[in-house]
């Protein structure tokens, strides 16, 4: 009996040398093989889903370091403004800009006023809407049913929905300085894409020149001075800060000059130069650039240089 168990356990060993052998001298010659080295994963190259591609040391394709490096210019040159706290803005309420002003807000509950002198009085329910004219040291509001009527009050600031109004305008605000800096980014990008050259060429006033027909219509190339400024356009400035009230660019406010350059706005040719300034706001001071669009020396149009909107 014990012969026949041994007769099974060596047939059953002999099989499986067999059977399995070569495959086993095959992985010991490839290991063991001089110059043959196992199979490496596959490379960044080959990985799904558009990942960027990355070389050795961690260092990105020169493409995306490309994009970077423009990025990073965009940046610096038109930074995303810094928000303070509204409340730090108005001096935790008690030292509101008159350009606030007026500003219509809901009453929260019911307020008297009364006529200049005195003589007569009218009382408002809350939920009724009036105008804030002013405020004062002690955090109340002056009010009143419109904003040419004689009838004036004051009331507590609390006893009037003005914070929260006044919030959502600094929030809107805040929103719209964002997609200004945004639109001036992607306005130098696509500049520096028709021009096919780098954004600090296109800065520096390099880029394709006025076609030949349209000198007809803008005029020879206005001169700057040897500070960068125009004097068509100083003189513009001035002209402004004479006849408009919260003219832009503010009078003392210029941080910079651009060059003189050749562009289309609306289809139109014009001779511009885009000009840097601190604009100011309801909520302080915050930097802007504005263009300003010539034709025979003299400027004939102010545009904010991000979205083309005409300059108040």
């Amino acid at each position: 009996m014990k012969r026949f168990i041994w007769l099974l356990i060596l047939a059953a060993a002999g099989y499986g040398v067999w059977k399995y052998y070569p495959e086993v001298e095959r992985q010991a010659r490839r290991l063991t093989a001089p110059g043959e080295a196992p199979a490496e994963a596959p490379g960044p190259e080959s990985l799904p889903g558009g990942l960027p591609v990355v070389a050795a040391g961690g260092k990105r394709a020169a493409g995306v370091d490309a994009a970077s490096a423009q990025d990073r210019e965009l940046e610096a040159r038109y930074p995303m403004p810094e928000f303070q706290p509204i409340e730090t803005l108005v001096g935790g309420w008690k030292k509101i800009p008159p350009s606030a002003f007026p500003r219509q807000v809901t009453l929260k509950a019911p307020a008297t006023l009364k006529l200049t002198g005195g003589v007569g009085t009218s009382r408002l329910e809350a939920g009724r809407k009036v105008y804030a004219l002013a405020g004062t040291p002690d955090g109340s509001l002056v009010i009143a049913p419109s904003r040419e009527a004689v009838m004036r009050g004051a009331v507590p600031m609390d006893a009037t929905d003005f914070q929260d109004v006044l919030s959502d305008v600094y929030e809107d605000f805040k929103r719209r300085k964002r997609a200004e800096v945004e639109s001036l980014r992607a306005a130098a990008r696509r500049e520096a894409a028709a021009a096919g050259a780098a954004l600090s060429t296109v800065a520096a006033g390099g880029g394709p020149g006025p076609p030949a027909g349209a000198l007809a219509t803008i005029g020879p190339k206005p001169v700057a001075m040897s500070d960068a400024t125009v004097p068509a356009v100083v003189e513009s400035i001035a002209e402004r800060q004479r006849t408009k009230k919260n003219a832009e660019p503010p009078a003392g406010t210029v941080l910079g000059w651009g060059p003189v350059r050749y562009r289309e706005v609306g289809g139109e040719p014009y001779w511009a130069v885009s000009v840097r300034y601190r604009a100011r706001t309801i909520f302080g001071e915050f930097p802007a650039e504005a263009l300003a669009l010539m034709r025979h020396g003299r400027v004939v149009k102010w545009i904010y240089a991000g979205t083309g909107e005409p300059l108040p």
